[in-house]
């Protein structure tokens, strides 16, 4: 084998490695946005539970007074 078919081979496994990185690094990215989603849903508050968490507030700070 010459040196240039030795370099040639040796790019080419460089090259899958960085390939494999990135979808390892993808499949990571897109587990972390399905996490982050699951946790927006279980931190949404409709209108009535805003309004009713306000009213506790305020009777909370009231009583304090």
């Amino acid at each position: 084998m010459t040196v240039e078919t030795v370099l040639l081979m040796l790019f080419g496994v460089v090259i899958f490695f960085q390939l494999f990185i990135m979808y390892v690094m993808y499949r990571r990215i897109k587990q972390q946005q399905d996490e982050l989603d699951n946790v927006r849903t279980r931190m949404q508050f409709s209108e009535s539970d805003l309004s009713q968490l306000v009213a506790s507030v305020r009777g909370i700070t009231r009583g304090l007074k």
